[in-house]
């Protein structure tokens, strides 16, 4: 009997990745967890795991395992400390949108971040925008919002930056400054570099801002 178009699909997906689609183990969970905590890239952690890179964080930002065959079950605890800082163009000189990516922006802030878009205007509603995450702030990611290409939602923001910079608000881009990251009561690196760790911080901070100030650009 021919093979479905499905069936042709999942055996294609197996032939890179092996357990794609098995259902997860205690063993492949204690991996996950592991590979967080050791701040390795999400890439790496489903090379080791034999799954597809997707498959890893929806399981990460679903932050509760399904349930083995026995009665045991593990979740997921973050705990995140620390503050939102400015960026700045220059040394005494704060990054407003859309001005140019500066010499001492390339230097300072080519690393990986968890960001937000933030207003400002006189006697005007006021308040955050986008919360992102990247692997690189500076010029990578701040360039896809100047000159937005491909990503839909890059355009989106741009187009919704622009007008209110032209009715008068100033735009403002922050970075997160984490003081303790916990993963499971465990102390992990406060940098973030890690894709996994850094898309969790995330995903939290959206979903607590939307809960008390909903309107972010990241869900319409």
């Amino acid at each position: 009997m021919a093979k479905s178009d499905y069936e042709k699909r999942i055996e294609l997906i197996r032939s890179r990745y092996p357990r794609a689609y098995d259902k997860w183990t205690l063993e492949d969970i204690a991996a996950l967890e592991d590979g967080i905590q050791r701040n390795l890239p999400v890439a790496d952690i489903a090379k080791a795991l034999q799954r597809q890179p997707s498959a890893v964080r929806s399981r990460l930002n679903r932050l509760s395992p399904p349930k083995p065959d026995s009665e045991s079950s593990l979740r997921f605890s973050l705990d995140v400390s620390g503050e939102w800082v400015r960026t700045f163009a220059g040394d005494d000189r704060e990054y407003e949108f859309p001005g140019p990516i500066s010499d001492f922006m390339l230097k300072k802030y080519n690393q990986p971040a968890i960001y937000r878009w933030i207003s400002h205007k006189p006697n005007a509603s006021n308040g955050v925008l986008y919360i992102g995450q990247t692997r690189e702030l500076c010029p990578d990611r701040l360039k896809s919002y100047l000159r937005p290409r491909r990503s839909s939602t890059n355009r989106r923001i741009n187009t919704h930056l622009e007008e209110l910079a032209r009715g008068g608000h100033s735009i403002r881009l922050e970075i997160f400054k984490a003081t303790s990251v916990r993963l499971c009561g465990q102390e992990v690196h406060t940098s973030l570099k890690g894709d996994v760790l850094r898309e969790a911080v995330e995903a939290v901070m959206i979903a607590n801002h939307q809960r008390e100030h909903p309107g972010l650009l990241n869900r319409q």
